[in-house]
């Protein structure tokens, strides 16, 4: 099949075509609409392999309606035609060698068939030690740090206690940066350098902002974080979070709250349960902005799990 593109050269523009060797069955029925057209979209603004397939789909079929999944799926060799329609709707994955041949199908340069492959990659990591591993190789790549500097700039909040902690400290009454004072209050190790770094960061960030007397504080009430950058760091946070509860039993009883309750639920209970929990929690925020005198720094993190299997449920292979 064909690829087209385009380069500058002292300001005139070139086309070239680059050719792959086709298949037999890929040169029938093929005239002019043969060759696939490069594509608008940024490959690097996204983090799911998947979204980006989708979209490219959908870019090619409106410029050429005989595209499809089936289509592609015939242009791949594969046996089953919905193969690519059940990878997009996350039923099922790419093989490394497909996502390979697929790459080379849709006209990706060289570096964005690597940075498609680590998508790929990234979606099949089957723990977090693999998918932060593959998330640093990715952010030595210009491209994606330039499209997702703020999104990993959050990352890196969330995967440091002191800059989250130090965060909330400034809406304290009687808060100083004073580097000496918050290392007396704060429940963890953090040296001098950490705690100035740590505050230069909250301000790169916008995170803390001066204000006119100079006096530190936190901009926006509350922190909403998603997106599969962020999932990676979150499962990071509530692994720590969760162990940070459990020390939390050598606290005083009335500086923490700890409960727990063991129940049966249906699925359509579950969703109140959840419904309550996230309802609760909108209250609470309530409570925290109408707050003006906060005195301590507190986590609350909650879970609800199953303790058994579904009906049907054999569990992991």
């Amino acid at each position: 099949m064909a690829c087209s593109g385009a380069f500058l050269l002292n300001s005139t523009v070139f086309f070239h075509t680059l050719e792959t060797s086709p298949r037999p069955d890929d040169l029938a029925g093929r005239g002019k609409k043969g060759t696939m057209k490069p594509s608008t979209l940024n490959l690097f603004e996204y983090t799911d392999y998947r979204a980006f397939l989708k979209d490219r789909l959908e870019e090619l079929k409106n410029g050429d309606g005989r595209y499809s999944y089936r289509f592609l799926a015939n242009r791949l060799g594969l046996s089953s035609k919905s193969h690519l329609k059940m990878v997009v709707d996350g039923s099922r994955h790419l093989s490394e060698p497909l996502a390979s041949k697929l790459a080379d199908l849709l006209c990706l340069n060289a570096r964005e068939t690597d940075f498609f492959m680590e998508l790929v990659r990234f979606a099949k990591a089957r723990n977090d030690r693999q998918k932060r591993e593959i998330l640093a190789r990715l952010r030595r790549k210009s491209r994606f740090l330039d499209v997702h500097r703020v999104e990993l700039e959050r990352l890196d909040y969330l995967n440091d206690d002191l800059t989250l902690t130090l965060r909330e400290m400034a809406a304290l009454k009687d808060f100083s940066e004073d580097p000496q004072w918050i290392a007396s209050r704060y429940r963890g190790r953090a040296g001098k350098k950490k705690i100035e770094q740590a505050l230069e960061r909250l301000l790169e960030m916008g995170l803390l902002a001066r204000n006119e007397t100079g006096k530190l504080e936190a901009v926006h009430a509350h922190q909403d974080v998603s997106g599969d950058i962020a999932n990676v760091a979150l499962r990071s946070f509530y692994k720590r979070m969760f162990q940070k509860a459990s020390a939390s039993l050598e606290i005083s009883r009335e500086e923490r709250h700890l409960g727990g309750y063991t129940m049966t639920l249906s699925q359509d209970a579950y969703v109140q349960v959840t419904e309550i929990l996230q309802d609760a929690v909108t209250k609470i925020r309530r409570v925290v902005d109408e707050d003006d005198a906060p005195e301590n720094v507190y986590q609350m993190v909650f879970a609800l799990f199953p303790l058994t299997r579904s009906n049907g449920d054999g569990g992991e292979d």
